[in-house]
């Protein structure tokens, strides 16, 4: 059988095994494979083979029996085989990758066979390829080398039908010329933003593609001027980690009404500031298809490269409550309180830091006590609830406060000094007063209470004549007389 230029030749018996795979391809698991020899390319250029039409992309080898399987039938059926085979295990390329060996198909890194003494430490080259019967190996992204691309076996694709697959997005263009503004709104009615681009990698692999297919020489991109901050953002709200500027750009100082031009003519891909009422055609980016089988109804987690995870958003994750409320589905409403028979309190029940009653009693200390919104009333103290749901072992560690009074704690962790004795029972200057309480004249006055004359006076109370004098009480004549009682 003659090969036609750089396809692939394949038994016949594994055509028909392989009924759900391309022609040409060949069947495991659930996956398609199939390999190209005969034009030498570097990793881009494999990229960019593999992701045509958006349905497959550079293999991902994943465990020994994947890896024995293209050695030994992909590769080994494939006309005109090669030694060393670009595949889709690279570091650095995509944004978010922190420098760690990732797939271009974004499968998990579990299994990797390296080659002996070619590890991936101490290594500068971020592209690896596979070394047929001996296993992955570094090599210079831009060695040029035969590709092995990989699809699923059901052909379904990763983007729709006008978009093709850059990087970790979908990017499609549009032809008609618009202002920036008016591109922005067109893509977010198709469900996606303008293109942001994050790396050199995804620069590349946008410049070679347009360039090869597009007739436009400069598109809007999302970079725009945010006067506001003094800087340019992505309209997709994604960090800006790279850019790609021409030598004298940007050159506008006022950054209100700009926006950026990607431009094709210099072949270089280099962007330029523009005013963002220039109408222009634009490329949009959409996330892939079908990469997550989760519902999110409040959308989906984005990384810092604007790149969709399989991973629902957090709609509370901004919102902020009070200590009573929770938060549920981005709003504050009050908890579910558990139901409780409780005795009946005269002041009311203790409504706990949740809004929920308890079968706590009110203390009547604070009855008339209104505190502000945040706080609640204990013994009589407005407490702020943010003190209560605190822990502390002994508020009153740090206090001295003397012999005459005590550190009393309140409201959980806060303490005070009170009086160590009642008022009534405290033996002060006020309560001994000299002149006041005891005082000479006053309580014991001489006259008045224990005067002379008065109450001990000699004529009065033990006067010699009236009390004991000598005629009326023991007198001779009248009492006990001579003549009287002794005739």
């Amino acid at each position: 059988m003659t090969p036609i230029l750089a396809f692939v030749f394949v038994h016949i018996t594994s055509a028909l095994v392989a009924a759900s795979c391309p022609l040409g391809w060949q069947s495991f698991g659930e996956f398609c494979y199939v390999g190209f020899p005969g034009v030498s390319r570097t990793y881009l250029e494999a990229y960019l083979v593999c992701s045509r039409n958006s349905m497959g992309n550079l293999a991902s080898i994943l465990s020994k029996e994947e890896e024995d399987f293209i050695d030994n039938v992909v590769l080994e059926e494939t006309f005109g085989s090669a030694e060393k085979w670009w595949i889709g295990l690279s570091r650095g390329l995509t944004c978010g990758s922190n420098n760690e060996y990732t797939w271009s198909d974004f499968s998990i890194v579990e299994y990797l066979n390296w080659a002996e003494n070619r590890t991936n430490e101490n290594t500068t080259e971020q592209c690896v390829s596979f070394k047929r019967g001996v296993g992955l190996e570094p090599t210079d992204c831009n060695a040029k080398i035969a590709t092995i691309c990989k699809q699923k076996a059901s052909g379904t694709r990763v983007c729709n039908s006008s978009a093709n697959l850059i990087g970790e997005k979908c990017v499609q263009e549009f032809s008609t010329n618009l202002t920036q503004p008016q591109a922005e709104m067109d893509c977010n009615a198709r469900g996606g933003n303008l293109l942001s681009i994050h790396t050199l990698f995804e620069q590349s692999v946008v410049q070679e593609y347009f360039t090869m297919r597009s007739l436009s020489k400069s598109f809007w991109i999302g970079l725009r001027g945010d006067d506001a901050k003094g800087e340019f953002v992505w309209t997709d709200m994604s960090e800006v980690n790279y850019v790609n500027w021409n030598t004298l750009e940007p050159d506008e100082a006022d950054l209100k009404n700009v926006g950026a031009l990607l431009t094709l003519d210099d072949g270089l891909g280099e962007w330029f500031d523009a005013s963002d009422q220039m109408k222009r055609p634009y490329l949009c980016q959409f996330d892939l298809l079908g990469n997550c089988s989760l519902t999110c109804p409040t959308g989906f987690v984005r990384n810092n490269c604007g790149v969709k995870l399989c991973q629902c958003k957090d709609p509370c994750k901004d919102v902020v409550c009070e200590s009573f409320e929770v938060c549920k589905e981005g709003r504050c409403v009050g908890p579910v309180c558990p139901v409780c028979e409780c005795k009946t309190c005269k002041t009311g029940y203790v409504i706990d830091r949740d809004g929920c009653q308890t079968c706590r009693c009110k203390d009547p200390k604070c009855e008339r006590v209104k505190c502000e919104k945040g706080c609640t009333c204990i013994s009589g103290h407005c407490c702020p609830n943010s003190v209560l749901s605190q822990k502390c072992d002994d508020p009153c560690a740090d206090y001295n406060c003397g012999y005459f009074k005590v550190c009393k704690p309140y409201c959980n962790c806060l303490a005070k000094c009170v009086r160590r004795f009642p008022r009534k029972w405290r033996r002060g200057r006020r309560h001994r007063g000299h002149k006041r309480r005891r005082g000479h004249k006053r309580h014991r006055g001489h006259k008045r209470h224990r005067g002379h004359k008065r109450h001990r006076g000699h004529k009065r109370h033990r006067g010699h004549k009236r009390h004991r004098g000598h005629k009326r009480y023991r007198g001779y004549k009248r009492r006990g007389g001579y003549r009287r009682n002794r005739h």
